[in-house]
């Protein structure tokens, strides 16, 4: 006897291979709600372990632009506690925040000096990087 989404299941498989049971088991009513519910568990577990990282202090934060807004919002995550790793396409940009080197007004040099020295703050322009943050 031929079924029309499963093919010929006289042999106990259907024409791609897979046996009536599988399929059984992904026609059950409850099946793609158990695949929902283990997926969002994943995303809460997940969640849970960033909201932990926040709290103690142990995320790597990550911010794209170290221009007027970029960097001064670095500098108060590193001050924070965090480590930050700034991106910019401007290598030199990049190379004073390395160097510790202040090229905006709204920021205090001997703050930024700090923090690079202390390693809460380092910036890069290998956007592949980006993988380091959480």
């Amino acid at each position: 006897m031929e079924d029309r989404y499963r093919g010929s299941s006289e042999k106990g498989e259907n024409s791609a291979g897979w046996k009536d049971e599988k399929i059984a088991a992904w026609e059950s009513e409850n099946y793609f709600q158990r695949v929902e519910d283990r997926e969002q568990e994943k995303y809460l577990a997940e969640w849970c372990r960033m909201v932990e990282k926040i709290k103690n202090r142990t995320a790597h934060v990550g911010v794209i632009g170290l221009g007027y807004v970029g960097l001064p919002l670095a500098v108060e995550k590193a001050k924070a506690g965090y480590k930050v790793l700034g991106f910019d396409i401007q290598q030199t940009k990049v190379d004073m925040v390395n160097r510790g080197e202040n090229y905006i007004g709204d920021i205090v040099p001997q703050e930024l000096k700090e923090l690079v020295a202390s390693g809460h703050l380092s910036a890069t322009s290998d956007y592949d990087r980006i993988a380091e943050c959480d």
